[in-house]
Formats: structure tokens, C-alpha cells, sequence
């Protein structure tokens, strides 16, 4: 590799100069020369040398300034000095200034190959060095980058992170999972588990696996104020299997829990709502079968007609079930578009006549002449009507009033179905449109129901983007109002 080494000699000596070339252009170096100072100044300004030599004493300039503005351009550049005026004092002053040696005049072509030699030899040294220190800092800074994103990535993470090494030290956690520590993020990276970690059952789960010998991956539930929490810990190894440190992610399972505690009240609620009329239907067709109520044929034809009145009552109760889970899954396509509220109040009142008219129940309107349309899915919207109309009949006293009205608030249009019957306590408002929801009093106690039409009209109302509200009072009446968007008439 010599002949890619590129060497400066600087002297205004020129049989120096040449002397010092025809020495070393055999052995494949480049060699350049300068004269004196300005000329070497320019060179040096232009070009980047593995080794110089330089002349202490030139006409225009000092040797040793040469130097600096050699090692000012490339400081991997090995300096030679070459002086007729040997010194200590200028050896010291020269190895001050960064020269590796120095040369005295006059000498032999071995003694500047041994010199040259020795000068390259340096200059590869701190060159691999040079570059093995820029390697290392390029290592040390992809690691930095690369802890910079780790960081980043588990600070993003919605679970929490607990990291701890193998003397059961906390290492690395982010936002989420300082929860779990003394104060947050105050936590110091390298503080011991058991001085940061208040919550007993998630430090008895990482040290668990901690003194565990297989590598495994441990799950427990956790309870933080009103919370569940769920702790999986693994166990990291290294290849040989010796134990480096676990890995803790929390994740918040408490709407998941909720959920699954629903889910159970629902079954056990749906369980309870069908249990009792086929118990019922069960039982009369075990005695209708076994004509164990006598000969007379109107017994059992009423049972008959209970059995079927219950029957009824489940198929309303599994339409109901079918209605809320569509609705609650997202599974009803609506079409959206100008609806008549007028005339599908009309409707519904001249549909419920018959009832109306064996309760004895007055109707009275107030309705707006003009236009009254609202956006909304036609269906659902008779279905809202038909389940409030249903319900003022259901709990309205014989001769009792049913008071229609509607009317328009800005961009929003509602109406109201009022009644004058049995009304409502404000603890039987408040659980209202809560599934299978039905009020147990005196009153209510004859009247049959699956209890979630109120439920099940809430959902569609507000599937409507609109909203409903009720006012009522314990033998006063009940209010229901519906407010919904304006459409264009």
C-alpha cells in the first residue's frame, strides 16, 4: 500500500529536495515539494498528506508554523522536522507542537527509511485508530438512536411496560406502567424492585418468575383503586438459559371485566324472563294432558288460552331480544329521509282504536298546521310512536286522557305523548330505560311485558341522532318527549 502514501517535503535546500525524492520514489510513494513557506502554504491549503517533512529553518517562514497549518488541515498527518540545528529545546518545542520526530541534517538514505518507515507505520496506527473510534461512536450512536426509539415506542404503547434486570433492579418503564411505581415517573432506572413497587400482588408476580428456573410467561389479575388490571410477566434468558431480567406489560381489562359481569346479569336476566312463562305454559299442558282438573272443557280451554297469551308474551320478549342486539351490533341498515310526524302520530292512533275505545280513553291532539317532518328511518320511527302510544294506553286509568302534541325548536322537531295514568316514582325514572326494567307496584303487577320496549325505543331514538326525554309523577301521568332532527318539508 506505499505507493498510495502521498509525502510533503518542505526545504529551500534543492538538493535536499531532490535528494530526499530520488531516496523515496523507488519505494512507490508520492512525493510533493515546496521551497519555501508560501509556497508550502498553498500546497498544504490544496492537498492532504500521510507524512511531512519539514525543513525547521526557511527564508519566509518557521517550520514549526508549517506544521500547525499541516496538522490544522489534516490532523491524522504524521510531521517529520527536518533541522541542520538539532536541540533539545527544539526536539521539545517540536514534539509540543505535535511533530513525531525530528531529522538532523545532514543525513543517509537508510536513516530517512527508517524514519519514513517508522512515520508510516505511526500514521496507520492512529488512522485504524481514528477509525475504529469513529466506528465506536457511530455504534454507540445508532445505540443511542436506537434506545431513543425503543423508548419512544413503549412510551406510546396504551399498556403498561415494566422492565427490571437480573439483580431485580427497574430498568426501563413507561408512562402507563409508572403507575405502579413510587411516585410515576420519579422512579430512578436501576432502583430496586422492592423499594418503587407499592402494589404487593404485582411484585410477588415479577419475583415470582424472577426465581422461576424454566422461562415461561406468567398472567394474574391485578387491582388498582377501581381498576383490573392484567399482569403478563415474562422471563428473559439468554441463550445459555442464564436469567437477565423479566418483562412486565399491564393491560386494563376493566371495561372487558364490566363487560363479562354484564354479559352474566343479561343471561341470568334473559334466563329468569323465559323461565317463568314456560314454567307456566309446562304446567298447564301437563295437566291438560293428563285431564287432572276434571271433565269440565272450559277449564282447560282457559288454559289454553294462558298458555297461548304466554306463548305470545315469548315470542314478543325473543322479537325484542332480536330488535336490541341488531340495534346494539349495528346490524339495521336506516334510511334516512324526511318523515311526516303528523301523520304517523294519525296513524297510530286510529291502529290503537280498539284498545282505546275498551279503556275509555280520550285522545287529544295539538298539533302545528304547518308541515311537521323530521330525518329519520320510518320504521324506526313507528315504532317509537307505537311503543310510547302502547305504553300511555298499558298504564292509563279507565276514561283516562292520552294528550298528543309537537311542534319545532330551532333545527329540531319533537313531539310528546302524554297520559293520565299511574305515573312514576323518581327511583322507577331513574332505572326507566335500563333492560328488562319494569316497575313492581300494585299497578303494574296485571300488566304483561318483556321490559326492554323503553329500552329498545332509547335506541333507536338516539340511533336517529335524536334524544327523548320524560317527566312523570305516581298517579299523575307520565310525559314522554321526542326530539329529533329537522327535515326538509
Amino acid at each position: 500500500m506505499k505507493d498510495m502514501y502521498k509525502i510533503l517535503v518542505v526545504d529551500d535546500e534543492y538538493g535536499m529536495r531532490e535528494g530526499v525524492s530520488r531516496v523515496l520514489q523507488p519505494y512507490g510513494y508520492a512525493i510533493m515539494t515546496a521551497p519555501d513557506g508560501k509556497t508550502a502554504f498553498d500546497v498544504i491549503e490544496k492537498n492532504s498528506f500521510d507524512l511531512a517533512l519539514i525543513d525547521l529553518k526557511l527564508p519566509d517562514a518557521d517550520g514549526l508554523d508549517i506544521l500547525d497549518a499541516v496538522q490544522r488541515k489534516d490532523p491524522l498527518t504524521v510531521c517529520v522536522i527536518i533541522t541542520a540545528y538539532a536541540t533539545l529545546d527544539t526536539a521539545v518545542d517540536a514534539t509540543k507542537r505535535g511533530a513525531f520526530d525530528y531529522l538532523a541534517k545532514p543525513f543517509t538514505a537508510d536513516q530517512l527509511l527508517v524514519l519514513v518507515d517508522k512515520a508510516l507505520d505511526r500514521r496507520d496506527i492512529i488512522t485504524e485508530a481514528d477509525r475504529l473510534r469513529k466506528e465506536r461512536d457511530r455504534s454507540l450512536l445508532l445505540l443511542s438512536l436506537e434506545q431513543s426509539r425503543f423508548k419512544t415506542i413503549i412510551s406510546c404503547m396504551i399498556d403498561g411496560v415494566i422492565v427490571t434486570n437480573l439483580k431485580g433492579e427497574v430498568v426501563l418503564f413507561n408512562n402507563i406502567g409508572s403507575r405502579f411505581l413510587k411516585g410515576d415517573m420519579e422512579v430512578e432506572p436501576g432502583t430496586p424492585l422492592t423499594d418503587c413497587m407499592e402494589n404487593e400482588e404485582l411484585r410477588d408476580v415479577i419475583t415470582t418468575a424472577s426465581t422461576e428456573e424454566k422461562a415461561y410467561i406468567k398472567g394474574k389479575e391485578i387491582k388498582i383503586d377501581n381498576e383490573t388490571w392484567m399482569a403478563n410477566c415474562a422471563v428473559l434468558r439468554d441463550d445459555g438459559g442464564e436469567f437477565l431480567g423479566t418483562v412486565t406489560v399491564l393491560r386494563d381489562i376493566t371495561e372487558i371485566k364490566e363487560l363479562e359481569m354484564m354479559k352474566s346479569r343479561f343471561v341470568s336476566l334473559v334466563a329468569h324472563e323465559l323461565r317463568a312463562p314456560v314454567a307456566a305454559i309446562k304446567g298447564y299442558l301437563d295437566i291438560i294432558l293428563t285431564r287432572s282438573a276434571g271433565q269440565d272443557e272450559k277449564v282447560y280451554q282457559k288454559m289454553m288460552d294462558r298458555s297461548r297469551e304466554r306463548a305470545n308474551g315469548l315470542l314478543d320478549l325473543i322479537k325484542d331480544l332480536l330488535d336490541m342486539s341488531r340495534i346494539d351490533t349495528g346490524r339495521i341498515q336506516r334510511h334516512i329521509k324526511p318523515v311526516d310526524v303528523k301523520e304517523y302520530l294519525t296513524n297510530n292512533i286510529e291502529f290503537f282504536k280498539p284498545e282505546l275505545d275498551r279503556k275509555k280513553l280520550t285522545v287529544e291532539t295539538n298539533l302545528p298546521e304547518e308541515p311537521l317532518t323530521a330525518m329519520c328511518d320510518a320504521d324506526e320511527f313507528n315504532r317509537i310512536i307505537t311503543n310510547l302510544l302502547s305504553n300511555a294506553i298499558k298504564y292509563n286509568f279507565e276514561e283516562g286522557k292520552i294528550l298528543i302534541s309537537g311542534g319545532k325548536k330551532g333545527e329540531l322537531v319533537f313531539f310528546t305523548i302524554a297520559d293520565t295514568g299511574i305515573g312514576m316514582s323518581g327511583e322507577d325514572m331513574s332505572n326507566l330505560f335500563q333492560d328488562f326494567f319494569r316497575a313492581a307496584n300494585s299497578l303494574t303487577r296485571k300488566e304483561t311485558g318483556t321490559g326492554l320496549g323503553l329500552s329498545i325505543t332509547k335506541r333507536m331514538v338516539e340511533a336517529n341522532f335524536g334524544r327523548i326525554e320524560v317527566e312523570s309523577q305516581p298517579s299523575k301521568g307520565s310525559r314522554f318527549t321526542v326530539i329529533l332532527p329537522q327535515g326538509k318539508d
